[in-house]
């Protein structure tokens, strides 16, 4: 999916001429031209993480310097960001895109994941019984879901009280 069809049509960003001031009849400011690059990748990746941008899809410069009303050069250290970070692989000849996971990829997202729900199972004890109660919901939720065949990874609520992270859906 590119970056134009994970908003169906509609920009989830303002495109922003170049050289573009703010005033006080505009809604959002543009970013200095120093951080331009850190804003780029940080609206590139929500997209990624959340699966909008699937793995192997290309990030080619020139679409998305158009797309964000920056210019190339700017695009570009903000792929160089996203590469530094993991989430996009840059090859020769072919250009930037979206990184693939591969089996050790995959082998440190299940020891995170380990390591995160026992210390979850251990705070259990001390948790209140509202927030359990909330969690015991969703669960029973989730497994209706799966039952019925609408369970979705990237689709399940979110437990009260918790903010989003980095890869929950939107």
């Amino acid at each position: 999916m590119t970056a134009n069809e994970a908003g169906a049509g509609r920009r989830p960003w303002p495109r922003l001429p170049y050289g573009w001031r703010p005033d006080e009849d505009n809604e959002v400011a543009a970013p200095p031209p120093y951080l331009a690059a850190g804003t780029i990748a940080d609206r590139l990746r929500d997209p990624i993480t959340s699966g909008a941008l699937a793995p192997g899809s290309p990030l080619r410069d020139a679409a998305l310097a158009e797309e964000f009303g920056v210019s190339r050069n700017a695009v570009r250290e903000a792929v160089r960001l996203l590469v530094h970070e993991g989430l996009a692989v840059h090859q020769l000849y072919k250009g930037a895109a979206v990184k693939s996971l591969d089996v050790a990829d995959v082998h440190d997202i299940y020891a995170a994941r380990r390591a995160l729900e026992l210390r979850a199972a251990e705070q259990s004890f001390t948790a209140p019984q509202q927030a359990l109660d909330g969690l015991d919901r969703h669960v029973s939720a989730a497994e209706r879901a799966a039952e019925a065949g609408r369970w979705s990874r990237n689709r399940h609520p979110r437990p009260a009280g918790r903010p989003a992270g980095p890869f929950d859906p939107p």
